[in-house]
């Protein structure tokens, strides 16, 4: 299921970036989400040695970011396009 909604994101991204009317959070919130499941990948596949209380700190910082970007950008999209459905009624 995860990897259905990541295939989601890069689309609508994609689609915004393409018809020039992506916020710039989408810029900012693209390559964090890309660090942020690389180094989680990494904590997944038990590779210790990455398991330090640094990376981890760091871990938490991106993942917490990534995740308040894309709460930012649903909340800014989802409004652009209700604004959008009722100025077409």
């Amino acid at each position: 299921m995860g990897s259905l909604s990541l295939i989601y994101m890069a689309y609508s991204a994609t689609r915004l970036i393409i018809a020039g009317k992506a916020p710039a959070a989408v810029f900012i919130h693209g390559p964090f989400g890309l660090v942020t499941l690389a180094l989680s990948s990494l904590f997944v596949a038990n590779r210790w040695s990455w398991k330090t209380v640094k990376n981890m700190r760091a871990l938490v910082v991106l993942f917490l970011s990534t995740f308040s970007g894309g709460i930012y950008l649903f909340s800014v999209l989802s409004k652009r396009e209700k604004i959008l459905k009722d100025i077409q009624q």
